[in-house]
């Protein structure tokens, strides 16, 4: 539905959810250009160099239009994934959100995601977490 909405093509979308209490978009903002960009590669092309980042700032935009709609609107997202040796020295590091920066969390954890063993013997991955439980709240 993200790429309708980022279209123009899903008309009147908003008002799908209008008199809801809540929405929650719980680890969707991270995974939504992973899931495009692997399409992308499963059929031997490569995606749209801004495609990860279209699609985070439109997610981010269709919070913003929500707030203004229902209630309540929260926002839980994996942020930067980064593999760490035995001794906590970061080994390597994602950009979950392809560069488009947030407000600062409300809420933040690490979130083990892979321990030591499940990804390499040396190495464990760990993503980041923040949490915006209202996201009215939230400056622009």
């Amino acid at each position: 539905m993200t790429a309708e909405i980022s279209a123009g093509l899903a008309g009147s979308w908003a008002d799908l959810c209008t008199g809801a209490d809540l929405i929650v978009s719980a680890n969707l903002l991270s995974q939504l250009p992973t899931a495009s960009i692997e399409a992308h590669e499963a059929r031997g092309r490569a995606a749209p160099p801004l495609l990860g980042a279209h699609l985070v700032e439109t997610h981010l935009r269709v919070l913003d239009t929500l707030a203004g709609r229902v209630e309540r609107v929260c926002l839980n997202t994996d942020t930067v994934q980064r593999a760490e040796d035995r001794s906590g020295r970061i080994t390597d590091s994602l950009d979950l959100l392809f560069k488009v920066e947030l407000p600062p969390a409300e809420a933040a954890l690490d979130w083990k995601i892979g321990p030591f063993g499940a990804s390499g013997r040396r190495h464990r991955l760990i993503h980041r977490v923040q949490a915006c439980p209202d996201w009215k709240t939230v400056p622009s």
